[in-house]
């Protein structure tokens, strides 16, 4: 074989495995979450902070609950913070996710405390 075969071959087997890489690594992996106000008073504003992106809702009534939806791009967790009708305000960072994987997670508001249950990975 010819030196100049040898390397065609060789730059066309790097060019298909950084595009077989490229393709696999940009596989772009969800995560879908369930806000539960589990309080007895209203949610007048609530904010959900991962992976850079932020989700807010407004007037969630008591025992009533939202869904919200991000992209994961890498490890991060959430930053929720809620701000009820009567002026209270609790704010916790819970959870985590990362890169490869799509989460279902379910956050509950108590009148005191956030919390995440349900953790389903796929």
């Amino acid at each position: 074989m010819s030196k100049r075969i040898i390397f065609v071959s060789y730059c066309l087997l790097v060019f298909f495995f950084v595009l077989f890489e490229t393709s696999c690594l940009s596989k772009s992996n969800t995560g879908q979450f369930t806000l539960v106000n589990d309080s007895d008073e209203l949610i007048s504003h609530a904010t959900v902070e991962i992976c850079d992106q932020l989700i807010e809702f407004k007037s969630i009534k008591p025992h009533e609950e939202f869904n919200g939806s991000f992209k994961v791009k890498g490890d991060s967790h959430y930053e929720v913070t809620v701000f009820f009708a009567s002026g209270k305000e609790i704010k916790d960072e819970i959870g985590y996710v990362t890169h490869g994987f799509n989460y279902r997670h379910t956050i509950t508001v108590t009148d005191s405390k956030i919390s995440i249950s349900d953790t389903k990975i796929e």
